[in-house]
């Protein structure tokens, strides 16, 4: 270790008693001063090996005496470069007009002993983050007779922690920017944070939710049951019905996604897409788990709104041809399970297209509106009522103790679709022509039972409409003879004429 005339002798450094062990010591004193003196050179040179830190001895005033090979790696700084200048050449500028050294020294005396981090300069004028203990040296007489000061590099370090502090500023600033609810939980289903997102969707505040069970407080326990009955189906082992069934797969590895419906602090409900995720710490063990929820409301209403358009009309938002087939197999299936009757009614308007000729389309849609709204006056809850297109309309009764209750319907709306129709200033008389089949003494599938009804209407147009029929095997044959005629006459006209020679 470099030093001057001025540094510290090795005795001034023994503490009190080891002077007066050494008086006592039966070793000649001479032999005592060798082997101070050899320790003190093993210490000098373990010192200036020391490369990773900067060991400095400063005098009452700061100023530097002597040093090891640490300051000339860190600061930069050479032996005559540095010997007898104040370790103020060490801050940077503010903190010298500041007063930050004789501050430093002054605690350091008062203490015993001073720490801290912070920037220090080198000799380049480049800076570094630096740990300094500065420790107060006296005499053994207590008086103060200097500093020692030690100086890690610790740069890397800050910058890695200042990354890590930025990282996770940026991830807190996105969490709390997010529009999705992001809630962390324990292990045991405790609520640990929650993010701005989850205090609008839930109108709960951070407090009020921090500490509870996320089971108990957001949750339908019906969905939590039936999600439990449903992974356990799955995995073939028993799960709970509690917080193992938000995180059993999650556990495993995966990222546990499902719909589950939230409910928010004043009861009502809405549906979310919940993801959840496992926290690991270091040692790879679950910490904990993080849940981010997105509210599904409107891409419900959507699919809802699709697959409505897709199973109703436009026009009448009555059921369409294809949801109707959906509910007749249904009906028949049930029918035959428990011996009971189906009835079909096929409703056609009677001189639907001159009302439409001359009173015009959007009259004849308001008509339109107004059968099918008293036609669905005239049935149950269970039946069915369908517009097939045009002025057709059909009417599925189910779960019938006998066939007259068909026709029981049937009389009911055509005395309701008498009664005239005011649309506007406009007063209408219209009729219907109803055509009855019913399983299973007309057919047992489902689309002959419609095509009978169908058979039965036409009988009921040409017996002068504004009534119905029941379908029998008799109206079959003449529907049968009156198309085979119709294809007679068409082939007829098509085919060629002799030629007159």
């Amino acid at each position: 270790m470099h030093q001057n005339p001025t540094s510290f002798s090795a005795d001034s450094s023994l503490p009190p008693h080891a002077h007066s062990e050494i008086k006592r010591s039966p070793v000649p004193r001479r032999q005592n001063d060798q082997a101070d003196a050899e320790a003190e050179r093993h210490f000098r040179r373990m010192i200036e090996n020391i490369g990773d830190y900067a060991i400095l001895m400063l005098d009452i005033d700061g100023c530097v005496i002597s040093w090891n090979e640490g300051v000339g790696r860190i600061k930069g700084y050479a032996s005559e470069e540095i010997i007898g200048k104040s370790f103020g050449c060490f801050y940077p500028p503010e903190d010298i007009l500041a007063g930050r050294p004789a501050q430093v020294l002054q605690l350091a005396q008062a203490n015993g002993h001073f720490q801290e981090e912070g920037w220090r300069l080198r000799k380049d004028g480049s800076y570094f983050w630096a740990h300094v203990l500065i420790s107060a040296i006296h005499d053994h007489e207590s008086n103060l007779i200097g500093y020692s000061k030690i100086t890690r590099d610790l740069t890397e370090r800050h910058q890695a922690e200042q990354k890590l502090v930025r990282s996770n500023r940026l991830l807190e600033a996105i969490v709390d920017a997010s529009p999705y609810s992001i809630i962390t939980c324990d292990t045991h289903g405790l609520i640990t944070s929650t993010n701005p997102a989850t205090e609008r969707m839930l109108a709960y505040t951070r407090n009020e939710l921090i500490g509870k069970a996320v089971t108990e407080h957001l949750h339908d326990r019906q969905e939590i049951i039936a999600r439990a009955a449903e992974l356990t189906e799955k995995y073939g082992e028993v799960i709970e019905p509690g917080f193992d069934t938000f995180v059993h797969e999650s556990r495993t590895g995966l990222v546990e996604k499902h719909e589950w419906t939230y409910i928010r602090k004043d009861g009502s409900r809405f549906p979310v897409h919940l993801q959840v995720t496992a926290l690991r710490d270091d040692l790879d063990e679950i910490s904990g788990f993080v849940g981010i929820a997105y509210d599904i409301s409107e891409r419900r209403r959507r699919e809802e709104f699709t697959q409505h358009a897709a199973h109703h009309d436009e026009l009448t938002g009555l059921p369409n041809r294809s949801l109707l087939y959906d509910r007749l197999n249904m009906a028949l299936a049930r029918a035959g399970r428990d011996k009971t009757k189906v009835g079909m009614l096929v409703v056609d308007v009677d001189h639907f297209k001159s009302i439409n000729d001359s009173l015009g389309h959007h009259i004849g849609d308001e008509v339109l509106k107004v059968v099918s709204e008293r036609i669905l006056a005239t049935v149950r809850g269970v039946d069915t009522v369908a517009r097939m297109g045009g002025d057709e309309f059909v009417v599925l009764l189910s779960d019938l103790a006998e066939d007259a209750a068909a026709d029981s319907v049937a009389a009911k709306i055509v005395k309701s679709i008498a009664t005239p129709i005011l649309i506007g200033e406009q007063k209408l008389s219209v009729t219907v022509s109803i055509g009855i089949s019913c399983y299973p003494d007309d057919c047992d599938v489902a689309h002959l039972l419609l095509k009978h009804a169908d058979t039965a209407m036409y009988a009921t147009k040409l017996a002068g409409r504004h009534g119905y029929r029941r379908f029998s095997r008799e109206l079959e044959r003449i529907a049968d003879n009156k198309l085979a005629m119709e294809a007679a006459r068409r082939n007829a006209l098509h085919e060629p004429k002799p030629h007159v020679h």
